[in-house]
């Protein structure tokens, strides 16, 4: 593919490829050899290992020794993903940056080449390819979080056209143009371990003049049986809330763009509450209540007082924080948030049965066209065809 030319290109590498690494000795060589291979090679690799206590610093320094596109940093101290993310983004020199984690890999040699050329010719701050999901453990394959609104490809257009990215928030597979992170500042929030992505994607999606799409899967995001199980924790409630207020108060403090509020209000109101159902799983005591319910308060006193677009449920919730009526709010947030996780439930059992009967259905197909009526029978569904002229 000959590239376009980009107006805007900087003296550095075309792209910065920020990968943060932990405790990935397995998986590491896969998704570095899927970097090192792509036909864009005018790239530099910033590979951060955040402290990890396997092989993976050793693995990093082999590569960097004989590949001079990848560049090694070594935190002494385990920083967390976000951190990690960062001290890439601090010495990154590319003129966009894409960010992929250690134990995913680049769906194919051309995936970076297309992602830019689509930036160039596009005009675009930011592009999103398509992602699947991989079970490693079960071959399994499966489109994921583009799937709503990945059956066009999209040039060009703002989040304003397309409300359905406020959904996608997350921040790998999105090659994005350095100067639009750096000029406003944009990093991870350190302090939030969990759901990092959302926050600084939901800025990114607001702050681009124009987003595009590429239909093409271009990252595989793999999983084990292990991590799909994983087990939620305590702290899971206090990232929710934390993630959620960055969110808030970023749209609150970036006048002139309150027409985001309808978009992100109902999904993040939602998952504000529903903190306090991740949080009574673990039988809370009444301080660790507290503790949550008044972080809310912080999150709610940034709104306006009318609460717009955000549904009456929560609203009533969040009023009764602001009239300090804890205990009605925690009663009703988790009331709210054992109906989501019921209504959740029966939602998987429901796409269970549809993919057993799929496949029951596909079964039957087949065998009717093994059997030996359907051969039999074939001319004459040819000579039928040829009649129809089809």
């Amino acid at each position: 593919m000959s590239l376009p030319i980009d107006p805007r290109r900087g003296s550095g590498p075309r792209v910065s490829v920020i990968v943060p690494v932990y405790n990935v000795e397995a998986y590491l060589r896969e998704c570095l050899d899927s970097i090192a291979r792509q036909t864009l090679d005018d790239l530099e690799v910033i590979c951060v290992n955040d402290a990890s206590p396997d092989r993976s610093l050793a693995i990093l320094t082999e590569y960097a020794g004989t590949d001079r596109r990848f560049v090694v940093l070594n935190h002494m101290e385990n920083k967390g993903l976000p951190g990690a993310r960062n001290s890439g983004l601090d010495i990154a020199k590319g003129d966009f940056i894409y960010f992929i984690d250690s134990d995913d890999l680049l769906a194919s040699a051309d995936a970076l080449e297309t992602l830019y050329a689509r930036s160039i010719t596009d005009d675009a701050d930011e592009v999103i390819g398509g992602i699947v999901k991989w079970n490693q453990d079960t071959g399994e394959k499966y489109l994921d979080w583009h799937k709503n609104y990945l059956e066009k490809e999209v040039c060009g257009l703002s989040l304003l056209d397309l409300p359905q990215l406020c959904a996608n928030v997350i921040a790998c597979n999105k090659l994005i143009r350095a100067d639009l992170i750096n000029e406003n500042k944009i990093r991870f929030n350190e302090s939030i371990l969990k759901n990092e992505d959302n926050p600084f994607s939901v800025q990114i999606h607001i702050l681009s003049r124009r987003i595009s799409i590429v239909t093409k899967t271009t990252y595989i995001y793999r999983q084990t049986n292990s991590s799909i199980m994983a087990t939620a924790k305590k702290t899971d409630a206090l990232y929710r809330w934390m993630y959620c207020h960055d969110v808030f108060k970023f749209i609150e403090e970036n006048h002139g763009r309150h027409i985001f509020r309808k978009f992100y209000y109902p999904m993040y109101s939602g998952n504000l509450v529903e903190s306090a159902g991740t949080l009574s799983r673990f039988e809370p005591s009444e301080d660790e209540k507290s503790s949550l319910l008044l972080q809310w308060k912080k999150t709610v006193d940034i709104l306006p007082d009318d609460l717009p677009d955000i549904p009456s449920r929560q609203r009533k919730i969040f009023a009764f924080i602001q009239d300090g009526e804890m205990d009605k709010a925690w009663i009703a947030a988790t009331e709210y948030s054992e109906q989501v996780s019921r209504v959740h439930t029966e939602l998987i059992v429901q796409l269970e049965r549809l993919k057993k009967a799929n496949l029951a259905l596909l079964s039957n197909v087949e065998a009717v066209q093994n059997s030996i009526s359907w051969r039999v029978t074939s001319p004459l569904r040819a000579f039928s065809r040829f009649i129809k002229g089809t």
